[in-house]
């Protein structure tokens, strides 16, 4: 069940003290799906004098507490992986922090979760759906999602796989 990603190569450049510009390696949590993780921080506000490239590590759900992620996305079309995968594999294989919440039980996405992060998510090309307990929402390129830690999942009903851009920051949990 490969998903070919052909010759995708990320250029990520980096600025300040320790400077760096070079490609970055795709990491996949499943053999269908893609994410590249660009820059983590462990604090904010951030340090500027960080030397450590955080991303070398492994493959995390969400920032570190207090931390930032950008990262890069690409989904298939759920025809390629629906019935062939189990949520808490994909969650597994992206190390989950032990925060977010995996909904294994879901009835709207066998890949419904929840985490703790204030995200800004920008599709690149393609069309995802942003399901959500009450409601879906069809995003397209050029489209921006402001997630505030709701459960949700990511569709891509169409034939041609989703590209997108994340930034995760870590936040509290809203008082009840």
């Amino acid at each position: 069940m490969a998903w070919d990603i052909g010759d995708l190569l990320i250029r990520r450049v980096i600025t300040g003290v320790s400077r760096s510009d070079s490609v970055v390696p795709i990491t996949s949590a499943l053999p269908t799906f893609h994410v590249t993780e660009l820059w983590k921080t462990d604090s904010t506000p951030a340090s500027l004098s960080q030397e450590d490239d955080l991303c070398a590590g492994p493959l995390e759900l969400e920032p570190p507490p207090c931390g930032t992620l950008l990262r890069y996305l690409e989904f298939p079309p759920d025809s390629v992986w629906q019935g062939k995968v189990v949520g808490s594999e994909v969650f597994g294989a992206m190390g989950d922090s032990g925060r977010a919440a995996i909904d294994t039980d879901a009835q709207r996405h066998e890949l419904m979760h929840q985490t703790h992060t204030l995200d800004y998510i920008i599709v690149l090309e393609g069309e995802i759906v942003a399901i959500l307990d009450d409601s879906e929402t069809v995003l397209q390129a050029g489209d921006v999602l402001i997630q505030r830690g709701t459960r949700h999942a990511w569709s891509v009903r169409g034939n041609e796989k989703c590209r997108m851009v994340a930034v995760l920051i870590d936040a509290r949990k809203p008082e009840l």
